[in-house]
């Protein structure tokens, strides 16, 4: 990928009561303060690197070609952990080499995996608890201004792989899991829509949580009563649980890993 990049896409789970993001965008901004800033989202659950990687496959597609994408959420940060940057046909990503961007790449044309070391791009050389702003955000920064990414380290092969929990079938069950929730309580699970149709179901099937009955899928919130829970496929591509005009993590004292069954027999 060549030419000036000049949209940096920030994902991180530092929320907002903090001064996290703003120093890592004062940093982007002092290297180069011509740059686009972008947020994702910074209220990814902590240490969630799930949570990231789905939610960055899921919204950088949406970007312009030549955005770069910064994502921190770093349950190993300071440690023997490397930090990467991966180069692809249409965008570049750093982030910690935790698994945070193998759903990601598996979708790319990848042209280069860099291991960021060369400290002449870092704010902070030495190992920190904070290296979204010492090491992350100066590498971004400096790459938007179209410094080669082999300035950066030395190539390397592969990155760390993070799985989505398999589902499972027993009898007419397919059986999910919660990954994690949305800022409304709408919980997200692992169940998608090729999950859900390996058993070629003849009608659309009944979801169940823990002793209760959701109901069977259906299109959008709107097709269940007011207050009531519901199953749908979300934007996310995924089967995903909610109360219409409610909050059902709230109110089913969901969590995530908690076990979701799609019955095909009722």
């Amino acid at each position: 990928m060549n030419g000036k990049l000049s949209t940096i896409a920030l994902l991180t789970d530092f929320g907002s009561q903090d001064s996290y993001v703003a120093e890592m965008k004062g940093v982007i901004l002092s290297i180069n303060s011509n740059v686009n800033i972008i947020d994702i989202s910074h209220n990814i659950e902590p240490q969630n690197i799930l949570q990231a990687s789905l939610m960055l496959k899921r919204s950088y597609g949406f970007f312009p070609s030549r955005t770069i994408f910064i994502c921190v959420v770093d349950p190993d940060v300071g440690s023997g952990r490397k930090i990467i940057l991966i180069e692809a046909e249409e965008y570049s990503f750093v982030a910690p080499d935790n698994g945070l961007l193998w759903l990601t790449a598996n979708e790319l044309s990848v042209n280069k995996i860099i291991s960021l070391e060369n400290y002449d791009y870092f704010l902070n050389p030495t190992p920190s608890t904070f290296e979204g702003r010492d090491k992350m955000a100066p590498a971004g920064s400096y790459l938007s201004l179209g410094i080669e990414p082999g300035q950066f380290g030395p190539i390397q092969s592969g990155i760390e792989k993070l799985e989505i929990p398999k589902t499972q079938i027993e009898k007419n069950l397919l059986i999910g899991e919660i990954i994690y929730f949305d800022r409304f309580g709408n919980a997200i699970t692992n169940i998608s829509m090729d999950d859900l149709m390996e058993n070629e179901p003849r009608n659309l099937p009944l979801v169940i949580f823990g002793p209760d009955e959701i109901g069977h899928i259906v299109s959008t919130f709107s097709d269940a009563a007011n207050g009531s829970a519901v199953a749908y496929f979300g934007s996310s591509g995924y089967l995903e649980m909610a109360i219409f005009n409610g909050n059902f993590r709230l109110k089913y004292s969901a969590r995530p890993g908690d076990r979701v069954v799609v019955d095909y027999a009722k």
